[in-house]
């Protein structure tokens, strides 16, 4: 997968569109117009700009939950950081708004990564084979990720292959390794300043123990998943999905927003979470949450946004708490990055997952952990309930 690929994946499971439909609702400009290069004539490109916008400040409205002031200001803001073209991960950091900062930590790492990936894609482009391969070697001999990739022995022989290699195909392996190394980067410092920004008062500086809160995201195998008479797992259950966990941590979350206290654990389940967002009594919810945790159904930003405000509401009180996106977008780029689809029956069904060690992720965390105190970010002491809390 390259980062291309995932930013393609993401857009699809996140807005339940392809690129091109969603460039359409934003912009107003049709599929064929889009395809064929976008508008050309300066009124049509000045209509498309005023519609992005407007789109842009109806979904920090309906989506954030930002006064109309605030949504004002950071849809004017976003369209001045658009017109740099942001590639992937910058694209991913600054489509999350669940504040009025932004997170400035995460995308200034989120540029250097994508500036790294594009020299790779211009040397592949032209079939530079050589000065290819001193570029992987150069990033990969970077402080941070030497140390990294010394955790695991079966990579340990990745630079040999590097030099050794005749064709790009022979370099998949290592840019691969480069690649989860640069994602972990990434989420990694987004979970430090996710937890600085969003989960600690700014003025008073209580707020929650920091942690790497992203491995809670992780995908598992279920606790209660149980073997077959010929040693295989049943098939429904089995798997433990970012999406799941996404939902539950949101549930907790919004319930100590509502009680000023921690769910019981015994009480953190389906049925009370579909109960606390099931507003429509047409609709199961209880059934929609199970294809999401079998990983059969995906989980747009409305749905999640609808959801989340659902869980959060409390009568009387018009200001909710706005989404906890980097939560969310961590969840659906594991999900892209380490459970594997399959289509049965003209269904989607999450057939297979890899589970990497925490160290992996652990050791960006603490990287960016220390970056953040030096760069003067401050954390809360409240601790985390047990059952949320990373070992």
């Amino acid at each position: 997968m390259t980062f291309e690929t995932l930013h393609l994946k993401l857009i699809q499971e996140i807005s339940g569109k392809s690129l091109f439909v969603l460039a359409e609702e934003i912009t107003g400009v049709s599929v064929k117009t889009l395809r064929s290069g976008g508008p050309k004539r300066p009124n049509k490109i000045a209509e498309a700009k005023a519609q992005q916008k407007k789109w842009l400040y109806e979904r920090h409205i309906n989506e954030g939950g930002f006064s109309v002031s605030e949504a004002e200001r950071l849809a004017q803001f976003q369209m001045e950081r658009a017109k740099s073209n942001p590639r992937y991960l910058t694209w991913i950091v600054q489509s999350i708004q669940d504040n009025a900062k932004g997170y400035l930590l995460s995308e200034a790492l989120a540029k250097t990564i994508d500036v790294c990936d594009a020299e790779l894609e211009l040397l592949k482009k032209n079939d530079d084979l050589k000065k290819y391969k001193e570029t992987v070697l150069r990033f990969l001999k970077e402080v941070g990720t030497g140390k990294w990739m010394m955790q695991f022995s079966e990579i340990k022989g990745v630079r040999g292959k590097i030099r050794d290699a005749e064709d790009f195909s022979e370099l998949d392996e290592a840019v691969k390794v480069l690649m989860v190394s640069s994602l972990f980067q990434f989420l990694a410092c987004l979970d430090v300043e996710f937890q600085a920004s969003y989960l600690t008062d700014p003025d008073s500086g209580q707020g929650l123990t920091p942690q790497p809160l992203f491995l809670l995201l992780m995908p598992a195998l279920s606790s209660d998943a149980k073997l077959n008479s010929d040693g295989l797992y049943k098939v429904r259950g089995i798997f433990n999905l970012p999406l799941k966990r996404l939902l539950n941590i949101s549930f907790c979350l919004a319930y100590a927003h509502r009680n000023k206290k921690w769910p019981l654990k015994r009480f953190n389940t389906k049925r009370n979470i579909a109960a606390w967002i099931g507003k429509d009594a047409s609709l199961d919810t209880e059934q929609l949450l199970s294809k999401i945790y079998r990983g059969t159904k995906g989980l747009t930003t409305a749905d999640f946004s609808e959801m989340w405000c659902s869980m959060c509401e409390v009568e009387g009180l018009q200001i909710l708490p706005t989404p906890p996106w980097p939560l969310y977008f961590a969840a659906q780029m594991l999900t892209q990055l380490f459970v594997t689809h399959t289509q049965i029956n003209g269904s989607r069904v999450a057939s297979g997952i890899v589970v990497p060690t925490s160290d992996a992720y652990k050791y960006w965390w603490d990287v960016y952990y220390k970056k953040a105190c030096v760069a003067g970010l401050k954390f809360g002491e409240f601790p985390w309930p047990r059952y949320l809390q990373v070992s």
